[in-house]
């Protein structure tokens, strides 16, 4: 089983990633993070570095991301979109300030596309893996930009497009918080950017995520976590019911949000 824990900034993916794990060890229930399970004999010295894990990844997914037509499409049309919408202020000529951040974000999807294909193919023969910020999330690379707001229809394209987990889970706060806990992070999206620039980013990520996890596609498989306060407490009673879910494996997403 693939089970993606997506989000926008701020609303407490990585707290939740650890709680799951935890409780999966405790509970002797086979697990593991996507960079484990694809890539176990990686060093910790390169597990530490984002730089080095992430270059790992391109390598360990290249091969699958070429060979799938699929794939290729949901690149074509992210990159359309990437292409359409992107703003780079920092950046001299407009032209290339799109080519600019069409191959950075070309780059961040690879990589999610590569990993999810090497998943597919390898997840029944192994643990339940649990993807960081994978190919769900990608949304927030295509779908949000600074001086345009999501469109419904690039939202259905991307549903319809996007290679799916068989679980997303769907960490989401309210923008109150979300706003408070990005600014204080020490690397906060579009850092360099005005703070009315990245307070706009993070309202269109808010915005989009709830939008794109409405989508009927989507929301068949979706488990949301609503994450009010920082309180540990309430991060470990999710993480009991996403294992629940992943040791039942039958039980429907909807069921299990409207437990937790």
């Amino acid at each position: 089983m693939i089970v993606e824990i997506a989000g926008s900034s701020g609303s407490g993916k990585s707290t939740l990633l650890k709680e799951v794990l935890r409780e999966c060890g405790e509970r002797g229930v086979q697990a593991a993070a996507a960079e484990d399970f694809l890539l176990p004999w990686l060093p910790g010295v390169i597990r530490r570095n984002p730089t080095l894990q992430n270059l790992a990844l391109d390598l360990r997914g290249l091969s699958e991301t070429l060979t799938l037509r699929r794939h290729r499409e949901f690149l074509a049309f992210a990159m359309a979109v990437i292409r359409r919408d992107a703003d780079r202020p920092a950046t001299g000529l407009s032209a290339y300030r799109g080519v600019v951040r069409a191959v950075s974000a070309y780059r961040g999807l690879h990589r999610k596309l590569g990993v999810h294909a090497a998943l597919a193919r390898e997840a029944g023969h192994g643990p339940a893996v649990i993807v960081d910020e994978g190919t769900i999330h990608c949304a927030h690379y295509v779908l949000v930009h600074v001086n345009s707001a999501p469109r419904p229809q690039d939202i259905a394209a991307f549903c319809r497009l996007v290679p799916m987990p068989d679980l997303v889970v769907y960490v989401t706060a309210p923008l109150e918080k979300v706003l408070a806990r990005t600014f204080a992070r020490r690397d906060p999206p579009l850092r360099g950017r005005s703070r009315e620039e990245m307070e706009r980013f993070i309202r269109h990520a808010h915005t989009m995520f709830d939008q794109l996890m409405s989508d009927e596609t989507l929301s068949r498989r979706t488990l949301k976590v609503q994450t009010n306060e920082n309180d540990f407490g309430s991060y470990r009673c999710f993480a009991r019911t996403i294992v629940d879910r992943i040791v039942g494996g039958s039980a429907s997403a909807s069921d299990i949000a409207h437990a937790v």
